[in-house]
């Protein structure tokens, strides 16, 4: 896998195409009290919903909270009739990456209950929005959003200057 954003000299071979939906944020152009302006109206009042219901967000590495991101996963793909990562394939990634330094979990919690997750990845100074899971019954809280929000506060004050919202192939229209 090669990173767009980086010059090589040699192109890889490769022998599958992908056409993929995708979106890219420049965290360069903006500085903290200007972040929010990457959202849209809609997405900054769904920060201040979450926030008024007084959901927390912090970085969590526990069983607990890597169950969560995987069970949460797989039923939110069932929702959309998507195909998603198997347990095998998060517990690969978490053994193969460092916690903290290859990735984040950041989860969000209202009233101590786990609510929403969101997995990035890193590279350098690219942050990959990886895996965002909520909790079906508990989306009226907007926790991911604000979870998003948090996130991408720390990875800019961090130095991170890509993010990468991720894409869907072209059955899954949500980017």
């Amino acid at each position: 896998i090669e990173n767009p954003f980086e010059v090589v000299e040699k192109k890889p071979d490769f022998n599958l195409i992908s056409h993929r939906i995708c979106q890219v944020s420049n965290l360069l152009e903006l500085d903290l009290e200007n972040l929010g302006a990457i959202f849209t109206s809609k997405k900054r009042n769904d920060i201040r919903r979450a926030l008024r219901h007084k959901v927390s967000v912090e970085v969590d590495f526990s069983e607990k909270a890597k169950t969560y991101l995987i069970e949460t996963h797989t039923a939110n793909m069932l929702a959309i009739n998507a195909s998603g990562k198997s347990k095998e394939y998060f517990y690969d990634l978490f053994g193969l990456f460092r916690a903290g330094a290859d990735y984040d979990l950041y989860t969000a919690k209202k009233d101590g209950e786990l609510v929403a997750a969101l997995l990035l990845l890193y590279h350098k100074n690219t942050v990959e929005y990886y895996t965002p899971v909520i909790s079906l019954d508990q989306r009226h809280l907007q926790a991911l959003s604000l979870t998003s929000y948090e996130a991408m506060k720390i990875n800019k004050l961090l130095g991170r200057t890509i993010w990468n919202w991720g894409g869907n192939g072209n059955s899954l229209d949500s980017v």
